[in-house]
């Protein structure tokens, strides 16, 4: 998905596609997920912390820049 794509996507449709990407295994930074998100770094550090609830992902600060990822069994 480009960038276009990306524009015409509602904020919901953003954030769905993001914890999809994550469900299917991919590994993702604070930075990276507040651009696919349109928000800070704050923010998108933030939905992540909260989507992590109820969504098995976590910080993997074992890599540079640290990046979410699935939680694997």
């Amino acid at each position: 998905m480009d960038r276009d794509d990306l524009d015409e996507l509602s904020k919901c449709e953003r954030r769905a596609l993001l914890v999809w990407r994550l469900c299917e295994g991919m590994r993702i930074s604070t930075a990276e997920a507040a651009r696919l998100l349109d928000v800070t770094r704050l923010s998108a550090r933030r939905f992540l912390n909260t989507i992590g609830r109820v969504v098995p992902i976590y910080l993997d600060d074992s890599t540079n820049p640290p990046r979410w990822r699935r939680v694997r069994e």
